[in-house]
């Protein structure tokens, strides 16, 4: 949990777990109730940047944002299991979550839905940290691994073409994009021969 900047404001836990409630500190009246489950409680709260937004998360496999000034739910993020814990990215525009059902997951603030989902091994995801530029995670589980993503999509594509020094053949883009005209995804490197004239004129 984190306190407001100001002295006179804090977020603050119900005993009974199944609330977050702001409270002035001197007067004690209670501003607004936001609510999850109530057989599993709140297990945190955070501030964004600006103050404007709280989010919360809970042992009912959710997290979510809150409007500070009206209490308001903003949007409900989803897990298959126990949220162990969740962050804020520095300017507020996407939100980092991990969970008991082995996944983390970068959520787009605006729109609630959700930009990466990583499951290094299945097994429930014990800490994540962001690097410096957030671009990368760094995620531990508790099968006993740590592992680093990108989650730069621009970066991952640099790495995957330097790792596979060359373009999707012509059955893996059907396979991963059907549908889809063909695109030279590594520009610096030629076409596979495998894929047709044809879908290359595309």
């Amino acid at each position: 949990m984190e306190w407001r900047r100001e002295p006179d404001f804090d977020l603050e836990r119900r005993i009974d777990r199944s609330k977050r409630n702001g409270y002035p500190l001197g007067g004690g009246e209670q501003l607004h109730t936001l609510s999850h489950t109530y057989e599993y409680g709140v297990d945190g709260a955070a501030w964004n940047r600006d103050e404007s937004q709280i989010l919360t998360w809970s042992g009912d496999g959710t997290a979510k944002i809150w409007e500070t000034v009206s209490g308001k739910r903003l949007q409900t993020l989803f897990h298959e299991g126990w949220v162990s814990n969740a962050a804020w990215n520095r300017d507020g525009s996407q939100i980092l979550t991990w969970s008991d059902d082995g996944t983390a997951k970068i959520w787009d603030v605006q729109t609630g839905l959700p930009l990466h989902i990583i499951s290094p091994d299945g097994s429930p995801i014990t800490d994540v940290k962001w690097n410096q530029n957030e671009n990368r995670l760094l995620i531990a589980t508790d099968g006993g691994i740590v592992k680093i993503y990108h989650t730069d999509m621009d970066e991952l594509i640099v790495v995957a073409c330097q790792s596979a020094m060359r373009n999707f053949n012509w059955g893996e883009w059907q396979l991963y994009f059907p549908g889809e005209p063909y695109r030279q995804i590594c520009p610096e490197l030629p076409i596979h021969p495998s894929v047709p004239q044809e879908a290359i004129q595309q």
